[in-house]
């Protein structure tokens, strides 16, 4: 058996439960501006415009490293149905 089986194999049981646990999640999409407040341990704290609240992003998900005061054009998936994670965030560029 090759490693790819394997990790197959081993990771059947936690698909197989995600399906029991109910549909498949839906999410609407937005479109928002968001500011940067605080950096720290990889994480980002961003205020995003269209929500009227801050929400912890990953540093991995920006262009390039965020510094407070920064601003950023996001897309926002937010969930409508299913019980999956309630939010989604791409970042698709920062703005001047």
């Amino acid at each position: 058996m090759n490693i790819r089986h394997s990790l197959t194999l081993a990771l059947l049981p936690f698909l197989v439960a995600c399906n029991q646990a109910g549909e498949p999640c839906e999410y609407t999409e937005l479109e928002t501006t968001g500011t940067v407040q605080t950096v720290a341990d990889e994480k980002a704290v961003v205020l995003l415009a269209a929500l009227g609240n801050t929400h912890i992003i990953d540093e991995v998900r920006f262009p390039e490293l965020p510094k407070p005061g920064q601003q950023y054009h996001f897309i926002v998936q937010t969930i409508a149905k299913g019980s999956c994670a309630p939010y989604a965030y791409r970042v698709v560029k920062r703005l001047p």
